[in-house]
């Protein structure tokens, strides 16, 4: 079920989350009021703490105008009154005329987002049928292409490739394989133990993949040293980046769940290393750890949830020592419903993850997810071995981020039928929310409290 929010009320309900998500957006015009209202935040903050925040994130409240001729006035009624309005179409011609616009940028990234809650209201074909009919078409593929005779990766030891130095298996069946497409030297595979991408993803399984794919790193380097021994006592620093497809729709070439690892030897890939280096010069900067100040703005904004450090259902190992993590509502996200996940250990980074990806397919009905993690990085124990360890250098960060982006189309007619489930807005320009982080938040803070 998608949990809504009823116009001018604080009262959560329930309705059937397939094809009903443009519903359940509309719905949150009131709970936009709390961007509007984090400058204020921001403003009693000591000077200290403001200075801290505006070196992260600079915000603006705008106000934009428009005058519609009055044969517009029915369509404005229609799409913008509320409930409880006097005089609804005063009331919509208000809202229209004189629009509240929250501007947020990251000034260290320079990633931005626009937040105007009209927009959750505006005209859109909405398709619940072409919704509906997306999703089985789905789950029939996921059945019709299970078990061993259909699926490749149902049978990974017989029908993949391993690496050179053989495969790795982890706790919860994990197993991994060499890309037979490879987009890097060193490009591997973390193959799930289930085939459905995403039902039945526990912590247990969630954590096994980043720490195969982080075991899997670790073995090619030993690999590339043993290889290149003659190379030995060069200081080389290699970084892993695991990329997860997570069902039809995000990427994924195969229906079976499963993830891809790249390394690069001193540097990461693409939009993974912009943001290393936009680290980097923020340290140098400031002298402060970018992730953990992205982290304390959304603990001021309340927008970051702390996950306790056992989750019911987690295997008995996993509970010993345990760290809390932390999901965020991401304030300037790359499109609707991206989270990012905070841990110190890959333990605590799978129990986050798990939470985030269960709170957009029951509340938001996501059907397909991209996420994205670099991994700790990796270096050669001694000038002597060809043993490699992860490591952490002075300047890097002490957290270990995932990035996770709800890439299910947009509930019209023209994201169902012709694929788009991301604009050019997105792409190119600032992201244009359609989800108040608050809202988003609150789901997550409901998820939170219910897995206890």
């Amino acid at each position: 079920a998608v949990l809504v929010q009823d116009f001018g009320t604080k009262q959560l309900r329930s309705r059937p989350h397939v094809g009903s998500c443009a519903v359940a957006q509309r719905r949150q015009v009131f709970i936009m009021r709390s961007l509007s209202e984090l400058g204020d935040t921001v403003a009693k903050l000591a000077d200290d703490q403001q200075r801290r925040w505006k070196e992260m994130y600079d915000l603006e409240v705008l106000t934009g105008c428009c005058n519609p001729p009055p044969t517009f006035y029915p369509k404005i009624t229609r799409w913008f009154a509320q409930e409880g309005d006097d005089n609804r179409e005063e009331a919509a011609l208000a809202r229209v005329r004189r629009q509240t616009i929250v501007r947020i940028r990251n000034v260290a990234s320079c990633e931005e987002a626009t937040f105007n809650s009209l927009r959750t209201a505006r005209p859109q074909i909405a398709s619940s049928s072409a919704a509906l009919e997306a999703t089985t078409q789905l789950e029939q593929l996921y059945s019709e292409t299970f078990g061993r005779e259909k699926c490749d990766f149902c049978a990974a030891t017989e029908r993949t490739a391993a690496d050179e130095w053989g495969r790795i298996t982890g706790a919860t069946g994990c197993i991994t394989a060499s890309n037979v497409a490879m987009a890097s030297d060193a490009h591997g595979l973390v193959i799930l133990p289930q085939h459905h991408p995403l039902r039945d993803l526990t912590a247990d399984i969630v954590t096994d993949v980043f720490e195969t794919a982080q075991a899997w790193a670790k073995r090619t380097v030993e690999h590339k040293l043993q290889q290149h021994e003659q190379q030995g006592g060069r200081e080389t620093v290699w970084l892993p980046l695991l990329l997860w497809n997570c069902g039809m729709g995000s990427g994924a070439s195969m229906p079976h769940g499963h993830a891809q690892v790249i390394l690069g030897m001193g540097r990461l890939f693409g939009q993974a290393e912009s943001f290393r280096r936009n680290a980097a010069a923020h340290h140098a900067q400031t002298g402060r750890d970018f992730w953990s100040d992205v982290l304390w703005c959304h603990q001021i904004a309340g927008l970051a949830v702390a996950v306790p450090d056992v989750i019911p259902g987690a295997a008995a190992d996993t509970k010993q020592g345990a760290e809390v993590c932390y999901i965020v509502a991401h304030l300037t996200p790359r499109a609707s419903h991206e989270l990012l996940v905070f841990g110190r250990t890959l333990a605590a980074l799978g129990r986050g993850v798990q939470i985030s990806m269960e709170v957009l397919q029951e509340r938001f009905g996501s059907r397909c997810l991209s996420i994205a993690c670099a991994l700790p990085a990796i270096q050669q124990r001694g000038p002597s071995t060809q043993q490699a360890i992860s490591v952490t250098r002075d300047g890097d960060t002490e957290w270990i981020v995932v990035r996770l982006l709800d890439r299910t189309e947009k509930p019209t007619a023209a994201g169902n039928m012709h694929g788009t489930s991301l604009a050019t807005w997105e792409i190119y320009g600032p992201s244009v929310d359609d989800c108040s982080p608050y809202f988003l938040a609150s789901c997550l803070r409901e998820a939170v409290v219910s897995s206890r």
